[in-house]
């Protein structure tokens, strides 16, 4: 189903986000996880858990740091 948007491009309005994440150390070469659901609204509540700051009272979304650091399933 697709949708136009306020500028006329034609998009669908529900399509998978995609997270890739590369971190020397920390994840897994080739490592796919299709198990867990992301938002772009999870981004910034990210990097605030990596970065040990909190962030600000409106944010939305959570920190998907227990799953980055998940260790595959096998």
């Amino acid at each position: 189903m697709l949708g136009t948007s306020a500028s006329g491009n034609d998009y669908p309005r529900r399509r998978p986000n995609v997270l890739i994440i590369s971190f020397k150390g920390l994840t897994p070469t080739g490592r796919i996880d299709s198990e867990h659901l992301v938002s772009t609204l999870d981004v910034l509540p990210t990097i605030c858990d990596y970065a040990g700051v909190k962030g600000p009272a409106v944010m939305r979304g959570r920190s998907r740091r227990e799953v980055i650091e998940r260790p595959p399933a096998r």
